[in-house]
């Protein structure tokens, strides 16, 4: 649906379905009439299910889980505290973090200023996460991965004066989308609004495809989101018959000389290898979906 346009700026919405409602569950149902509210609790159901099944299976999750094994059978316990010990030491270490990671990243690179197709007149850039706070600037509210790929879509629109930049994603838990909050800091950083179009409604990838799509339609477009995420990306953003090119940022796998001290485990470490654990078992639920 198109939303109004404010006096005093032009604003551009995709034409998109009515939005998915979010928490509190009572307070959705108000709304699923649109969709129809069969359909919505079954999504929002499924949904919810497949966030928390997942995070079952991410590497703290993993370490807990045997420790907690280890408590209630303490027959075996010793074996299972140390399984979860040594685990906890591999995704800490950042040799085993880059193994884990570089494979998916180094399928795409950043396209360079010489190769770019001027004739395209789209940017996409997929939203990451955000935290809550008006206190906060703009740039403050995004989280890392949010920024950057903020930054390379406004990289790439630099070199397209005629391009438009689609920011996608919206907020599933009921606090501000993330969509909204990029084009604030892109408004901050001197793009015009006249270029900014943003879908504010969608939970996953999944949703971003299916909502874009209506809007990109066969037309070739840059693709922008963090490395790790764009062979999901480009795969469901291909299956789904839309044409983009990928462009991604927000490099983690990037290999580094070994020290002695690396020999430690780090907190970074342990993050990149969640992020590995997050997109093998995203593209295995793609996979077994059929949206790859």
């Amino acid at each position: 649906m198109t939303r109004g346009v404010s006096q005093h700026e032009s604003r551009f919405y995709l034409p998109l379905n009515p939005p998915i409602p979010t928490f509190p569950l009572s307070a959705c149902k108000a709304r699923a009439g649109l969709r129809g509210e069969g359909v919505f609790e079954e999504r929002n159901i499924m949904f919810m299910l497949k966030k928390w099944v997942s995070r079952l299976f991410f590497p703290l999750s993993l370490i807990i889980e045997l420790f907690i094994i280890g408590l209630l059978w303490p027959k075996k316990g010793k074996k299972f505290f140390f399984i979860g010990a040594v685990l906890l030491y591999f995704f800490s270490f950042y040799p085993f973090s880059f193994l884990m990671l570089w494979p998916i990243e180094r399928q795409y690179f950043p396209v360079q200023e010489h190769s770019v197709v001027r004739e395209i007149k789209w940017v996409v850039v997929l939203a990451a996460g955000s935290k809550e706070g008006e206190q906060l600037t703009p740039e403050d509210r995004l989280d890392e991965s949010s920024l950057k790929r903020l930054l390379e879509g406004m990289r790439l629109c630099r070199y397209l004066p005629e391009s438009r930049l689609i920011l996608s994603g919206g907020s599933f838990y009921g606090g501000t989308p993330v969509a909204r909050i990029m084009k604030e800091a892109a408004l901050k950083s001197g793009l015009s609004s006249s270029r900014l179009v943003i879908e504010e409604s969608s939970r996953d990838t999944q949703d971003e495809v299916r909502l874009l799509k209506k809007t990109l339609g066969k037309e070739v477009f840059y693709l922008v989101t963090s490395a790790s995420h764009m062979p999901r990306a480009m795969a469901m953003f291909k299956k789904a018959g839309t044409q983009p090119i990928p462009s991604p940022a927000d490099f983690q796998a990037v290999w580094q000389p070994l020290r002695l001290i690396d020999i430690f485990p780090k907190a970074e470490a342990l993050k990149d290898t969640e992020r590995a654990f997050y997109e093998y078992l995203g593209l295995l639920w793609g996979w077994a979906k059929g949206y790859l």
